[in-house]
């Protein structure tokens, strides 16, 4: 139950963030589904970033644009998918890092 009230409160503070930025609304619906496919985990990661760096939301922003088409294509099938899924990772494991030696 701790646990839940916990996730909970970071997705509160996630939409908050998010609702706030400049984002179209259509994308700012788009995170909560994403948020929705991907384990609560990887929610303090964007929690931490957009709290620090939120004017770089709209480039994570894209990179979630990319996720979610690759991982239809892996759906699909699709070995393409599965590749372009591992390089928008690398890319954005890159971005973390380098956002985080900026903190």
């Amino acid at each position: 139950m701790m646990y839940n009230n916990i996730m909970e409160n970071k997705k509160e503070k996630l939409e908050k963030i998010i609702f706030a930025s400049d984002l179209p609304e259509h994308d700012k619906k788009k995170w909560f589904e994403f948020f929705d496919v991907n384990a609560p985990e990887a929610w303090d990661v964007y929690l931490e970033i957009f709290s620090v760096f939120p004017e770089e939301i709209g480039w994570f922003n894209q990179i979630m644009k990319r996720k979610v088409a690759a991982m239809i294509l892996m759906k699909e099938g699709n070995q393409k998918g599965e590749q372009e899924i591992k390089n928008i990772i690398e890319e954005e494991k890159k971005k973390i890092i380098e956002l985080a030696e900026r903190i």
